[in-house]
C-alpha cells in the first residue's frame, strides 16, 4: 500500500510540475502580473487596487501585499496614488509587460511542442482531462477548508 501512495505523490511531484515551464519568472509572479494586466485593461486608471487583487485571486490581503512588495522589488510593478488619495493601486512596468510576453511565447512554444509530439486529438483529450483534474482538485480543496 505504501507503494501506491508513493506513486500518487510522484504523479503530482514529477508529472504535474508546471513550475518547469516558468523559466523567465516564478509562476506566482506570472499569475499576479497576468491578473493585474487583465484587470488594468478594464480600469479607468490603468491599474488595480489591492482589494481587487485580494478578491479576484481569493487571497488574504497580507499575502497579496507580500507578493506585491516582491513584484515591486523586482521592478515589475509600481505603486501609484489614486484620486481618492487614501487608496493606492498598482500598475505594470514595461519590464513586466515584456517578461509576460516572453513567458507567454515560451508557454505557446511548449504547447505547440506537446501538440506536435502527441497530435491534436491526444492534446485536446489531455487538455480536457487536465481541466477536469483541476476542477476535482479545486473542489477537494474547497471541501477541506
Amino acid at each position: 500500500m505504501a507503494e501506491k501512495g508513493t506513486s500518487v505523490e510522484q504523479l503530482f511531484l514529477d508529472n504535474v510540475n508546471v513550475e518547469q515551464v516558468f523559466h523567465l519568472m516564478d509562476r506566482i509572479d506570472y499569475l499576479f502580473l497576468h491578473y493585474i494586466r487583465d484587470k488594468a485593461a478594464d480600469s479607468e486608471n490603468g491599474g488595480v487596487y489591492l482589494a481587487e487583487l485580494a478578491e479576484g485571486l481569493q487571497m488574504p490581503m497580507p499575502g497579496v501585499s507580500r507578493e506585491i512588495s516582491k513584484l515591486q522589488e523586482r521592478g515589475y510593478i509600481k505603486w501609484l496614488m489614486g484620486e481618492e488619495r487614501n487608496r493606492t493601486y498598482v500598475e505594470l512596468t514595461q519590464k513586466s509587460i515584456d517578461r509576460l510576453e516572453q513567458q507567454r511565447q515560451y508557454l505557446r512554444k511548449v504547447y505547440e511542442k506537446i501538440t506536435e509530439e502527441l497530435g491534436e486529438a491526444e492534446t485536446a483529450a489531455l487538455v480536457k482531462s487536465l481541466h477536469r483534474v483541476a476542477e476535482i482538485v479545486k473542489k477537494e480543496a474547497q471541501e477541506a477548508e
